[in-house]
């Protein structure tokens, strides 16, 4: 979790549903985060933050390939298969599984006082975790600021109210 919260702190990916569907194009073979964003019908500059949200949920995990030359590999993780297999009941109990267990809502869960010691978010979320300005307070954590602060609250208030 510290890795991931070092790497991927706050991914910017407002729509859960695309990265969800990341895990799927992940699964077909897709090598770029410009191909994701292909695929999303997205612009190419959002291609990185789906695939980077992908991985903050832990559902896709991405290394550099150096034998082809230092590009991103992509690949699922134990989540991100298990996912693929599932009925659509069981998926959206994954979804909420992965979005209450990430990193990032844990973390904010956590310095909000509503779960202690890296504990499970409880379900349905408290209400603080869809509160954007107690969300910003806590991302100011992570050096973000102006636009970018209140983006990236934006994701994690859509992400806690899609489960």
């Amino acid at each position: 979790e510290t890795r991931l919260l070092r790497s991927v702190p706050v991914p910017q990916a407002d729509v859960l549903e695309k990265v969800f569907q990341v895990v799927e194009l992940v699964d077909g073979g897709a090598t770029t985060a410009a191909a994701v964003a292909d695929e999303l019908e997205m612009a190419g500059r959002q291609g990185p933050y789906y695939v980077e949200a992908a991985v903050a949920l832990r559902l896709v995990d991405v290394k550099k390939d150096i034998a082809a030359e230092g590009t991103d590999k992509f690949s699922l993780t134990e989540l991100g298969h298990s996912y693929l297999g599932e009925d659509e009941e069981s998926k959206a109990i994954t979804r909420r599984f992965a979005v209450l267990n990430s990193p990032i809502v844990k973390y904010v869960a956590s310095q909000l006082g509503v779960s202690k010691n890296g504990e499970t978010v409880k379900y349905p979320p408290p209400s603080e975790l869809t509160d954007e300005s107690k969300i910003e307070t806590v991302l100011k954590d992570f050096q973000l600021t102006g636009r970018t602060l209140s983006r990236r609250a934006k994701t994690i208030k859509a992400w806690v109210a899609d489960v």
